[in-house]
């Protein structure tokens, strides 16, 4: 769904490409940035195979489609060595309940047909929306009928343009078509009338035929008004303004103020998960 595509591509890439800084608290309130170890991997390697753009792409991918983004950090005693991404959508979590509450859980994570199992302490774990602290839901569950919608109205476009004969009408013939006929009468048909390239053609017919458009067609059914409802919602499920990846929404806002709207409400929800997971895990 190209909306889709736009608005998790403008997020990720945008926030991909700010970097996190590790501080301390200096002389008299100051705050110091540290080189560290840490900050290396998630600013330039966080492992052999795996930049730190496309590891920060793929953290706000998972917590915008899935709810959760996991990152295993490898480490030697208390020094982090690598960090590595596990996909969110191969991850399976037991949860074990005392007196009604959580109080453990076992994350369970298919490596290509390997299953390892790892305690909640031991990942990075970043949540959009959770109730127990490991797992949560995201855009693909909780607008599964909305993105469904949409790839519905792209199919029936699609059908239209490549099995269409514009404008959708009947033939009809005072006479009984004999097999031949019929199937000759089919063939040119498609030929010459058939698909998108041949829309708008004047419609020649032989001799005895008739032409009767048919009560239903594309524009009665409103699709361009529905698909601008639908473009409207996803800009919501993202929390973007619309005009970011439509250009005929309506810019009641100057680009200032939707670059604002951007960047409180967008971005920095994201960025504050991300920020309080990776405290909560690297930080001694």
């Amino acid at each position: 769904i190209s909306a889709v595509m736009a608005a998790s591509e403008l997020i990720s890439s945008t926030i991909a490409r700010l970097n996190i800084n590790l501080t301390k608290k200096g002389p008299k309130g100051s705050i110091e940035t540290v080189d560290d170890n840490r900050a290396f991997l998630l600013n330039k390697e966080p492992n052999n195979l795996m930049n730190a753009t496309t590891l920060k792409k793929r953290i706000v991918m998972d917590y915008l489609f899935y709810g959760n983004s996991y990152l295993y950090p490898e480490k030697v005693r208390n020094d982090v060595t690598g960090i590595h991404h596990l996909k969110a959508n191969h991850i399976m979590v037991d949860k074990y309940l005392r007196d009604g509450f959580i109080e453990d859980a076992i994350i369970k994570y298919d490596a290509g047909g390997n299953t390892k199992e790892f305690d909640p302490y031991e990942l990075i774990i970043i949540l959009k929306n959770s109730d127990d602290g490991v797992q949560s839901e995201g855009i693909l569950n909780l607008s599964t009928d909305l993105l469904l919608l949409a790839i519905e109205q792209q199919k029936y476009n699609n059908s239209i343009l490549q099995n269409g004969a514009l404008p959708l009408a009947t033939l009809s013939s005072p006479h009984k078509l004999s097999d031949d006929s019929f199937e000759n009468l089919k063939e040119s048909w498609a030929t010459v009338y058939q698909g998108g390239e041949n829309a708008g053609k004047t419609v020649i017919l032989e001799e005895g035929l008739e032409y009767k458009p048919v009560s239903l067609n594309p524009n009665e059914l409103d699709l361009s008004s529905s698909r601008k409802y639908v473009l409207s919602d996803i800009a919501r499920i993202f929390n973007l303004p619309e005009s970011m990846i439509n250009a005929d929404a309506n810019k009641y806002a100057s680009n200032e103020q939707n670059n604002l709207h951007f960047l409180q409400y967008t971005l920095k929800p994201i960025i504050s998960a991300i920020e309080s997971s990776l405290d909560k895990s690297l930080l001694l």
